[in-house]
């Protein structure tokens, strides 16, 4: 929904409330939204998922790489190439390492990527999210309290 406010194409259908509530969300709200721990860290996280299998973001799993070895070179599949993409640019921050975001362009540029490599990325971008400071939680209920 954020990304929507975010946005600035209108949705297919958008009525009275629609542009009300976006009225009450600046985009400054919504890229604080986006910085924060919470948004990035559900982003970071199911690209670890995708590309590791089942389990692959745990913690435990991430420092010994288990259950990635029988993976190293298998290429990602093209099925899910782009949604991983998608995921790590949107956890990609703007405190997040410029070579890092460079990284994330190069797989999105190459059909041939491993998935230890789009795992490796996706865990830098975890541990990137993690750092990252959480958002104001009020800042969101204020903007809907004074919409309702």
């Amino acid at each position: 929904c954020v990304e929507a406010f975010f946005s600035a194409e209108d949705p297919l259908y958008a009525g009275a409330d629609w542009f009300a509530l976006r009225a009450a969300f600046s985009r400054s709200s919504c890229h604080a939204i986006f910085q924060g721990k919470q948004y990035r860290c559900a982003c970071a996280g199911p690209a670890l998922s995708l590309a590791g299998g089942k389990g692959a973001g745990s913690k435990a799993k991430k420092k010994a790489r288990t259950g990635l070895t029988e993976l190293d070179e298998e290429p990602l599949p093209k099925t899910t190439h782009g949604l991983i993409v998608s995921l790590c640019r949107r956890a990609c921050a703007e405190d997040v390492d410029e070579t890092l975001c460079m990284a994330i362009e190069d797989i999105a540029c190459r059909e041939d990527v491993s998935r230890s490599e789009v795992f490796d990325v996706a865990s830098s971008l975890m541990k990137a999210a993690s750092k990252a400071s959480d958002v104001n939680k009020g800042l969101s209920v204020s903007v809907v309290d004074s919409w309702v």
